[in-house]
């Protein structure tokens, strides 16, 4: 092996490393960056229980400081664009937690994490049924458990908020009124109890 050889595979392993250790710097500050936001968070809110209105709004800046610090961190930190159906479907259901501006670089972080400092894979082997890979049990229930609140209990669309997703994004779902949605989901229920239809 030449030296020009040499020296590629020196330089291509040191950046490598290097790229790796910078990950993990960032990771490290997220999490300092975090615990400190919500430490700060937690003075504010008994500070604003015992009335000291001043400290609390001083103490709510300090953590929307580090609330700041930790999206440039996250920011850092690799990102996986795609998503599985089990992710999306998970995702769905959980619109307010994923329209938060922190939403995205938090679940980067925590993704990073479970993945490479745990060690749980995102997949499992092979693939699906359907040619499309499956995504770990285990994983999920891992990226629940970091992204959801204590308590959180994923909202229930009312009717009318679900008809008017169906109206925004179905194109048989435009012109549909309330009446004629109950009046079908009536029939199809009704269908069902005779065995006329099945999910299957």
């Amino acid at each position: 092996m030449s030296n020009d050889e040499n020296f590629r595979e020196q330089v291509a392993r040191l950046a490598a490393r290097a790229r790796e250790s910078q990950v993990v710097d960032a990771q490290n500050e997220a999490l300092r960056l975090n615990d400190e936001m919500v430490d700060l968070w937690q003075q504010a809110s008994q500070a604003d229980d015992a009335g000291l209105e001043g400290d609390a709004i001083w103490l709510a800046k300090e953590a929307n400081a580090k609330a700041g610090g930790l999206q440039q961190a996250l920011a850092r930190l690799p990102q996986e664009p795609r998503f599985t159906g089990e992710e999306l479907d998970w995702m769905g259901r959980r619109g307010d937690l994923v329209s938060h501006p922190t939403f995205q670089p938090l679940a980067a972080f925590y993704h990073e994490h479970i993945t490479q400092r745990m060690g749980v894979p995102r997949f499992l082997p092979g693939v699906g049924p359907d040619g499309m890979s499956r995504s770990n049990p285990h994983y999920i229930e891992l990226m629940q458990k970091a992204l959801e609140p204590a308590g959180y209990e994923p909202p229930i669309a009312s009717p009318d908020e679900f008809l008017q997703t169906l109206r925004e994004t179905s194109k048989y779902g435009r012109d549909l009124t309330a009446r004629e949605y109950n009046r079908n989901v009536g029939r199809l229920i009704e269908a069902k109890r005779r065995g006329q239809y099945s999910d299957r």
